[in-house]
């Protein structure tokens, strides 16, 4: 018997985030408010630092405290 609660997990995606081409989120992944995500990353898990910037595969932290002007 597979448990249906193992299947389905929530995406949540913070404000004013920017996604790189070809990044793939998977089930459960959370990404913090203001935070750039690397083309070709892999997101799997938390992204919880605000304002940060992660890319890799799985992705990690590149760079904390980045600031939007415009």
């Amino acid at each position: 018997m597979i448990k249906w609660c193992l299947l389905y997990k929530n995406i949540i995606i913070g404000n004013h985030v920017w996604l790189g081409f070809n990044s793939l989120i998977l089930k459960g992944a959370k990404i913090a408010d203001n935070c750039v995500i690397g083309a070709n990353s892999l997101i799997n898990s938390e992204c919880p630092i605000p304002n940060s910037v992660y890319a890799g595969s799985p992705a990690k932290l590149v760079k904390k405290d980045i600031n939007w002007h415009r």
